[in-house]
């Protein structure tokens, strides 16, 4: 308890709900845009001498400014790896099933341990994907932009299975999914869709795989139309 409320005094908390995302400016000019069921704390007292640090659960994009004196900005997040930059555009995923960070524009120090502690260095398009174990992945991203399209309530799939989708729900809107049986599990979607809630997503989804999907109880199952 005296920790909880030690920590409410410190931090200021922000935290969007499902379907929702929040943009947030920070006192040193600093732009956050915080995506759907995702937390950051940010001193509420302003930041120190030396770095800038926040901390994020979830999803967010940061458009991070410079400062005269170089001062370091670090997002730190619950899943072993935190960033380091001085002026740059970047998003980072911190959820239960894994992180990634993607890098669009500037520089970014990436530390994370992997056996050992490892510190990677990151560049425009680069892609580091991490896995439940914490594991690294290195990957270029020709749009590294399309990692962020969730700002404007976009999905944009390329080749992805359906299997992912259950997660993409899940995290977003709270939704649980089932994909009706295996073979339809690992047919790939690609395509760019706009929707706002995740039955809008679901409707446009569906008639665009020619499929149907039913609630059963709390649980939304896809299926192939007969």
């Amino acid at each position: 308890l005296s920790f909880l409320f030690k920590d409410e005094i410190l931090f200021q908390h922000y935290h969007t709900e499902f379907g929702q995302t929040q943009s947030i400016q920070l006192t040193d000019g600093s732009q956050v845009t915080l995506n759907a069921n995702s937390t950051l704390k940010v001193p509420r007292f302003g930041f120190g001498q030396d770095t800038r640090e926040v901390f994020l659960t979830g999803e967010a994009e940061f458009v991070v400014k410079h400062t005269i004196d170089n001062q370091l900005f670090k997002v730190k997040t619950q899943k072993g790896f935190e960033i380091t930059v001085l002026g740059t555009e970047f998003t980072v995923y911190a959820r239960q099933r894994g992180g990634k960070v993607v890098l669009n524009k500037g520089k970014v120090q990436l530390r994370y341990h992997d056996k050992t502690d490892q510190l990677l260095t990151m560049k425009p398009g680069d892609w580091v994907v991490f896995d439940g174990k914490g594991h690294a992945n290195l990957k270029k991203t020709p749009q590294p932009q399309v990692h962020s399209a969730w700002k404007e309530h976009r999905f944009i799939f390329d080749g992805t299975p359906f299997s992912e989708l259950a997660y993409l729900f899940q995290e977003n809107f709270g939704v649980m999914v089932q994909i009706g049986n295996d073979e339809l599990a690992q047919w790939k979607i690609s395509g760019s869709f706009t929707a706002q809630t995740a039955e809008e997503l679901l409707e446009t989804l569906t008639e665009a795989s020619d499929l149907t999907f039913r609630k059963e109880k709390n649980v939304i199952i896809i299926e192939p139309a007969n």
